[in-house]
């Protein structure tokens, strides 16, 4: 299944709002994240909203409230109130939505599932949009179009990208430090952690004084590295950032080349 990040609010708002939504907040500042699904009731006109709160990811989901008019509202039978960090994200983020702003420190992802429906994604518009193209045909919405780059700009991106991959100075074409493997990215942010740990929660780093130092280091580093292991998206977004950053520096060098001949 392919998940994808949203870009703009006018899209989290579309698919939200398809009648059958299962979808991502997830906070760049705490790592926190919330996965909502956001069902349209039987008349069509007002919609529920349920947070997953248990492991099973297709029903271990809580109803906390209704979206009437674009505006997240607790009811009776809601399980959680106001104050509660589910209700609070889900009620700040939509109002930010509805403005037309996307939150800096958010990033929302639908699950790969198209939002009216909930099949499977496939297609790669539909990919980039939560919608499959029957329901985007039925919602009267029309698929996106995913630009391809030209054979030439594509060949000097992807030979810019594996210089810099292997340490290259594309400008020099002389070796620079290596970049560090995956493995080695996510040992020193294991570390960083550890030392964090270490310094403001002693007596849980050495429980109580259970643990000699060894030991501590070595129950620290399976804790911390099991838990960024499992957290995918952190570490997608660590090497999305560098990713980025290439194709960036690949645009503009093929840009600044192509106004100088």
């Amino acid at each position: 299944m392919t998940e994808s990040k949203f870009n703009s609010p006018a899209e989290v708002l579309a698919f939200m709002f398809a009648g059958n939504a299962t979808l991502t907040f997830r906070s760049l500042r705490t790592g926190a994240h919330f996965t909502y699904k956001i069902q349209k009731n039987d008349r069509g006109e007002n919609f529920f909203a349920k947070v997953l709160t248990g492991p099973d990811n297709t029903s271990d989901f809580t109803y906390i409230g209704m979206i009437i008019g674009g505006v997240f509202k607790t009811t009776a039978k809601s399980k959680m109130r106001r104050g509660s960090l589910p209700v609070d994200a889900l009620t700040w983020a939509l109002a930010q939505f509805q403005k037309n702003v996307m939150p800096d420190q958010m990033e929302v992802w639908h699950t790969g599932r198209c939002g009216r429906c909930g099949r499977e994604l496939t297609v790669p518009e539909s990919v980039a949009t939560g919608i499959g193209p029957d329901c985007a045909a039925q919602m009267g919405k029309e698929q996106v179009k995913l630009t391809t780059l030209p054979k030439e700009t594509r060949l000097a991106e992807e030979s810019y990208r594996e210089k810099t991959f292997r340490g290259v100075d594309p400008a020099t074409q002389t070796y620079g430090r290596q970049r560090l493997t995956v493995d080695q990215e996510l040992d020193q942010m294991v570390e960083a952690r550890i030392a964090s740990y270490r310094t403001e929660q002693p007596e849980n780093f050495y429980q109580d004084g259970m643990l000699n130092l060894e030991e501590a280091l070595a129950v620290a580093r399976n804790k911390f590295r099991k838990e960024l292991e499992q957290d995918d998206r952190y570490l997608g977004s660590k090497f999305g950032e560098l990713e980025a950053e290439q194709e960036r520096a690949a645009y503009r060098r093929i840009h600044d080349e192509a106004h100088t001949k």
